[in-house]
C-alpha cells in the first residue's frame, strides 16, 4: 500500500495543478461526496471484522497496491494525510490494529 501510495500521490498534486479550478472543486465534491456516502452506509451497516480477501498472500499484495494508489491519489487530491481513508480498511482485514505499523509523525517546523 505505502509504495502505490507514494507513487499515485505525486500523479494526484500534478493532477490538481493541471485541473482547472471549475474540474478541480467538482472532482473535490465528488471525492467528499462519496466517501460521505461510504461513512453513512457504514455507520447504517456496521462492517464489523470481515474476511474481504482470501488467505492467498499474493492476492492480498494486489489489493494492497490498487489500495494504496487509490488512496494516495484521491488524499493527494484532497490535500490530507490517507489516514481517513485507511482507518475503515483496518476493520475489514485480518490484521489486529496493534500488529499495523504505526502512521508517521507529522512534522511541523516553526519558522
Amino acid at each position: 500500500m505505502v509504495a502505490g501510495g507514494v507513487i499515485s500521490a505525486a500523479y494526484g498534486a500534478r493532477l490538481v495543478h493541471a485541473l482547472t479550478s471549475r474540474r478541480l472543486v467538482q472532482a473535490i465534491a465528488f471525492l467528499l461526496a462519496a466517501i460521505g456516502l461510504l461513512l453513512l452506509f457504514e455507520v447504517l451497516n456496521p462492517f464489523g471484522h470481515v474476511e474481504l480477501l482470501p488467505p492467498d498472500p499474493a492476492i492480498r499484495l494486489i489489493v494492497g497496491g490498487v489500495l494504496g494508489l487509490v488512496i494516495g491519489l484521491v488524499s493527494s487530491m484532497l490535500g490530507v494525510a490517507g489516514g481517513e481513508l485507511l482507518i475503515p480498511l483496518s476493520f475489514s482485514s485480518s490484521v489486529s490494529i496493534s500488529k499495523r505499523p504505526a502512521p508517521p509523525a507529522s512534522s511541523s517546523h516553526s519558522a
